[in-house]
């Protein structure tokens, strides 16, 4: 009624209204200088980066899980024309009731588009190698990038990338023995090369998300020491 828009965010939530893996907001409030959101608390639940940190690392199969569940979730982001920009373990909550994972805070989101974007307001540990050296990427395969650091982070415990400087330049160092098919997709996802990274639909059919047994029967243990096959030159 004042002629005030409302935020970004508040249309995206609004978009999203009718997803599942996305949590949904009780309400909406305009105050006199800023709007505020009313979102649920899950009464038995915990933010994703929590229960990593309690935990040290999460298993593959708990890790496969979750990732598939997140994949489901941005894919139907999309379809609606949303763009998260900030995937990371502090916006993901577990429902330890039925093991079901939710997606909040898009802040930083955007209106899905294929053409380039040129700002980024997300978790710099988590932005792609196109953002750091020309300050512009794609959404989908950024978001990618962002999954192969979550994945990381799930299953070794941190993040791979402590600095923006080392983004680009050096490969994932693995601390834990992981199966050969969940280093696979990491490494996929982590491609210096934007078009080098699979999509999230090729995510879903790669192996290690595809047949839950791979993950089940992973390994748990220290690392060998073989090469992985990282491209750092794209």
């Amino acid at each position: 009624p004042n002629g005030r828009r409302i935020p970004l965010e508040f249309l995206l939530l609004h978009k999203c209204r009718y997803i599942s893996g996305v949590l949904q907001p009780i309400s909406f409030h305009e105050g006199l200088t800023r709007w505020a959101i009313v979102m649920p608390k899950l009464e038995k639940g915990v933010e994703l980066f929590k229960l990593v940190s309690h935990r040290g690392f999460l298993l593959e199969f708990e890790a496969r899980s979750f990732m598939k569940q997140l994949i489901e979730t941005l894919l139907a982001c999309h379809k609606v024309g949303v763009l998260h920009r900030d995937v990371k373990e502090e916006n993901l909550l577990i429902d330890f009731r039925n093991k079901s994972l939710k997606l909040i805070d898009f802040g930083s989101g955007a209106i899905l588009k294929e053409g380039p974007y040129t700002d980024f307001d997300g978790t710099r540990v988590y932005s792609p190698p196109e953002w750091i050296r020309w300050q512009r990427y794609r959404g989908k395969p950024a978001e990618v990038w962002s999954l192969g650091i979550l994945l990381f982070s799930m299953v070794c415990g941190d993040v791979p990338f402590k600095r923006e400087s080392q983004i680009g330049v050096t490969g994932p160092r693995f601390d834990r023995l992981l199966s050969r098919q969940c280093r696979q997709l990491i490494l996929a996802c982590l491609q210096i090369e934007p078009n080098r990274r699979p999509s999230l639909k090729e995510m879903l059919r790669h192996p290690w998300i595809a047949d839950p047994s791979i993950s089940a029967n992973a390994p748990s243990a220290l690392p060998d020491r073989e090469e992985d096959d990282y491209d750092s030159d794209g």
